[in-house]
């Protein structure tokens, strides 16, 4: 009882809630947000959001949660989560390329489509007023009330469109290949600019030989250190 009154009017964040009482997952809700989002079908029916009602995507959404240990995420707040992690999306996908792009809407237009039919208009204004868009403020009646509700939404007819599985590997394999690449590339440059370097002493250690300031014995010990070096580059 005194564990469930001490969480009356405190705020969960997303990220941080593994630790409470009313957590039985033993994830945050933005891991199980993630989870639920990574898994094919789940994602492209939030992508298409034309072939699947803002009441059903919701339903899936907060029975997942539900399954999982987590009782007390609103709607609203899941609503709003999501249209954060669309906002991330868009800014982060200009560094891989338009090709790793699995199929979020990334025009202005195709994003507007995506907030109503998700009815996220009211969420974005939380947003830019700054209030906290994506925490709950945990209550009794609320788990209450929600455990209520999903009971309900429970029974509505939830239909899950097929998902090309297929499609969706060839893009996490691409973005694999870059992600190589672009290893491979940073690589290659260290490589040159060690190559760069040795080579630079070399010249050095000529030039203070010729000048007298080290000896025979000595530009012939060092100069054999900077090739060791240019065979490891």
């Amino acid at each position: 009882m005194s564990s469930t009154f001490s969480f009356r009017n405190s705020v969960v964040s997303w990220d941080k809630d593994v630790k409470y009482a009313l957590n039985r997952s033993g994830l945050s809700s933005s891991q199980v947000l993630m989870n639920w989002l990574t898994v094919p079908t789940n994602f492209y029916s939030y992508v298409n959001p034309k072939k699947k009602s803002k009441e059903a995507v919701l339903i899936d959404i907060t029975q997942y949660f539900r399954d999982k240990g987590i009782s007390y995420r609103q709607s609203k707040s899941i609503r709003t989560q999501l249209l954060k992690l669309c906002r991330e999306y868009d800014q982060i996908k200009p560094l891989y390329g338009a090709s790793v792009d699995p199929g979020w809407p990334s025009q202005d237009e195709d994003i507007e489509n995506v907030r109503c039919t998700m009815n996220l208009d009211d969420d974005e204004e939380v947003m830019e007023q700054g209030n906290t868009e994506h925490n709950d403020l945990i209550s009794v009646a609320d788990v209450n009330n929600t455990d209520d509700e999903l009971g309900t939404l429970h029974d509505v007819s939830q239909s899950t469109e097929e998902a090309n599985g297929k499609e969706f590997r060839l893009m996490q394999q691409e973005f694999e290949w870059r992600q190589s690449m672009k290893s491979q590339m940073l690589a290659l440059k260290r490589s040159k600019l060690a190559i760069k370097k040795n080579v630079a002493i070399i010249d050095h250690l000529k030039h203070m030989f010729q000048q007298g300031f080290i000896s025979r014995e000595q530009y012939k010990e060092m100069t054999l250190e900077a090739f060791d070096g240019l065979r490891n580059a």
